[in-house]
């Protein structure tokens, strides 16, 4: 930050020296004097200082900044509802409904002034109030409703200002005589998907949540480091179409695909594998804080798992994904396959450096022979949810799959926390690495130019004359 601030201070003096040019040619009274010259470079110090420092934050803290996916369970569904009826005479709410038309109109005298400041400094001012034509708003119907789905991570709004299933009979009667119709876009009913939801929290089979989260990674932010996941294979098995894109996309609310079905390899139905996947990550990430990406690969076309499975992590942590890449709290299980039924066998990583050995060994040692199905790998946790103090307490069931075993076994996951110091975790002595790309730099200096000519500006502009002034009069 020390050369941010030099090259800050050079510029700085540099739009000085040209403003004071550029006045001085025009007026006399802007020549500076030996007293008046340190109290600028003191506010010129200043400037430079604490606009350097806020923009190297800044500039860290997003270089810091990822994004994550937590799981979580849905809880509860809830509705919103909002009872609409035509503003008054003179405007005004409609309770807060949201789909309407204009009716009659109405004026409204509006009070208003225009002024301007003439040469000289002196303010002259005109009244401009006028009439204005306004309309009264009228919603379409009697009742509109907000359907929410309550979750463990937060509330998700699935439909916002629905009208109801049967809109015609809740039309509202404005005061005059013309009523407009529906428009066709507009939505009515009842979302399906609330529904569905409502069905499983009903059945006590709560439906898996997916949500992006920020995060702080250290590793990944920091520009020179050997804790950087690298592989010289990567672009080998690109070239052979065996290394997938992580997938980033959150669908349906707070759904995301995360297997891989990579090469000739066919899974079935893959519907089926990606909700199973959901809810294994729901309840991983609600109890572990983890999120699992399963890769199912063609085991002939992997000459060494090891290998590809390090490629794999690699391209996914690389500078492709951005601030997607995979997170620390990401476990990657690749599984090959000779059939599409068995497990030939499983390879594992994280998206940290270190931790979770023992969980990754389980996984190289006891899924071979599994069968290559959801229930088999995966199992089908479901979630008992109870509302606690600081939040919800949840218990899992039915959590029998061979992965789940392992994963939530006695090696079970643990997330690595990247502030905590001790030798297997602990990475904030990375952030001195950390520096802003050449582009934040810029714009900092940029910020600088632009924040020291309105300095230099008002100094000689006001500054200058008005001290001047006031010692020429003691």
């Amino acid at each position: 930050m020390i050369s941010l601030i030099i090259y800050g201070l050079i510029i700085a003096s540099v739009v000085g020296g040209i403003i004071f040019g550029a006045m001085f040619l025009l007026k006399d009274e802007f020549k500076l004097t030996t007293k008046e010259i340190p109290i600028l470079a003191g506010v010129l110090i200043v400037l430079v200082i604490v606009t350097s420092a806020i923009g190297y934050r800044v500039a860290v803290n997003n270089n810091l900044t990822y994004h994550e996916f937590w799981g979580g369970f849905e809880v509860n569904v809830s509705q919103q509802v909002y009872y609409c009826h035509e503003s008054n005479t003179d405007g005004g709410s409609t309770g807060g409904c949201a789909h309407y038309y204009n009716g009659d109109s109405y004026q409204v005298w509006v009070q208003s002034e225009s002024c301007h400041t003439d040469k000289k400094g002196r303010e002259h001012c005109h009244d401009t109030s006028h009439w204005e034509t306004r309309y009264r708003q009228i919603p379409y119907t009697s009742i509109e409703t907000s359907y929410i789905v309550n979750t463990t991570l937060g509330d998700f709004t699935i439909g916002s200002h629905w009208l109801p299933s049967d809109p015609q009979a809740y039309r509202v009667e404005p005061r005059h005589s013309w009523m407009e119709s529906i428009p066709s876009d507009l939505p009515y009913g009842i979302p399906s998907f609330w529904l569905g939801a409502k069905a499983r929290i009903a059945s006590g089979n709560p439906g898996p949540v997916t949500v992006e989260k920020n995060y702080q990674n250290y590793i990944l932010a920091s520009q020179d480091t050997i804790l950087h996941k690298y592989s010289p294979w990567i672009a080998k098995f690109q070239k052979e179409n065996l290394l997938p894109d992580i997938n980033h996309s959150v669908y349906d609310f707070y759904y995301l695909n995360r297997v891989y079905a990579v090469g000739s390899v066919n899974l079935g139905d893959v519907n089926a594998w990606q909700a199973s996947m959901n809810k294994f990550d729901a309840a991983m990430g609600a109890t572990l804080q983890g999120n699992l990406y399963l890769v199912v690969v063609p085991a002939s076309a992997i000459s060494d798992p090891h290998q590809y499975v390090m490629s794999l992590a690699a391209y996914w942590q690389s500078k492709k994904f951005g601030k997607y890449a995979l997170s620390k709290n990401g476990v990657i299980v690749v599984v090959g396959t000779n059939n599409n039924k068995t497990v030939a066998w499983a390879v594992a990583t994280t998206g940290m450096p270190g931790g979770n050995a023992m969980m990754l060994l389980d996984i190289q040692n006891e899924l071979k022979g599994v069968a290559l199905t959801p229930q088999a790998l995966l199992g089908n946790p479901t979630a008992s949810i109870s509302q606690a103090k600081t939040g919800y307490t949840i218990g899992l069931k039915n959590n029998d799959g061979a992965l789940a075993k392992i994963i939530f076994g006695p090696d079970a996951f643990k997330r690595v926390h990247m502030g905590k110091s001790s030798p297997t975790s602990g990475y904030m002595y990375l952030k001195g690495q950390i520096v802003p790309t050449f582009w934040q730099q810029f714009w900092i200096l940029f910020t600088i130019t632009i924040l020291s000519g309105i300095a230099w500006g008002i100094a000689f502009g006001y500054g200058v004359p008005a001290y001047q002034n006031y010692r020429n009069k003691r």
